[in-house]
């Protein structure tokens, strides 16, 4: 699985997961999930576009599902 820091992107494939620190956002379309804590898992779909702000820091333990 592909972990993402801080200052990183990616355009989600169905079917992929990626772990990410706190400071997240995750946007789907209309929708948006801004991850602030940990050991989270955000399902979302294909082309969401994940966002690692410049600032986060911390473990990559939270994980971005696309389904």
């Amino acid at each position: 699985m592909k972990t993402l820091q801080a200052g990183q992107s990616l355009t989600m494939s169905a079917g992929q997961s990626v772990n990410v620190p706190a400071g997240t956002t995750v946007n789907s379309g209309t929708n948006t999930v801004n991850i602030m804590g940990h050991n989270s898992t955000v399902n979302t779909s294909a082309g969401a576009i994940v966002t690692v702000s410049a600032g986060a820091a911390g473990p990559a333990d939270n994980v971005v599902i696309a389904k």
